[in-house]
């Protein structure tokens, strides 16, 4: 999943995901140990093209690796 990074300030970071149209889903949302793996906190946007993205502020440092999408 592409990402990209902003400094923020103060020890955050706004960050990006972007995801291709996937046939048939509906829902995605960003689930991590930042939100407790809740896929009720951050569900990402279909744009009219199908494609997913949404963004999180998380603190500096926070392993964005450690981040999944669940449907």
């Amino acid at each position: 999943m592409p990402t990209v990074k902003r400094k923020l300030g103060r020890g955050k970071v706004r960050v990006t995901f972007a995801m291709p149209a996937i046939a048939g889903v509906t829902d995605l949302a960003l689930v991590g140990d930042f939100n407790n793996w809740s896929i009720n906190q951050n569900p990402l946007q279909q744009g009219a093209d199908g494609a997913w993205s949404g963004a999180v502020t998380l603190d500096e440092g926070c392993p964005v690796d450690d981040i999944s999408v669940g449907a």
